[in-house]
């Protein structure tokens, strides 16, 4: 199959805006996702680009902080063989 990351992407970076906070996504992948794609999402999800806006949050101390990452931590459900 065909996924379009980009797209993907851009709508995880619309997201991340309005909840800076979050740092997990759910995944519940489909039976005949292959190894390859599920590595193609993943990356699409957790990381920010150079060419991404910059987005900030306040730390624990108030102090904001340029993100790094957009949904770093990743939560593998419903998974089935």
């Amino acid at each position: 199959g065909f996924y379009d990351l980009e797209k993907l992407h851009e709508v995880l970076l619309s997201l991340k805006g309005r909840h800076l906070k979050e740092e997990t996504v759910i995944f519940e992948p489909i039976v005949d996702l292959t190894y390859e794609d599920i590595i193609k999402i993943m990356d699409a999800t957790r990381e920010l680009r150079n060419t991404d806006p910059a987005l900030f949050a306040k730390d624990k101390d108030g102090v904001e902080m340029r993100l790094k990452a957009l949904f770093p931590k990743i939560i593998f459900g419903n998974i089935q063989s």
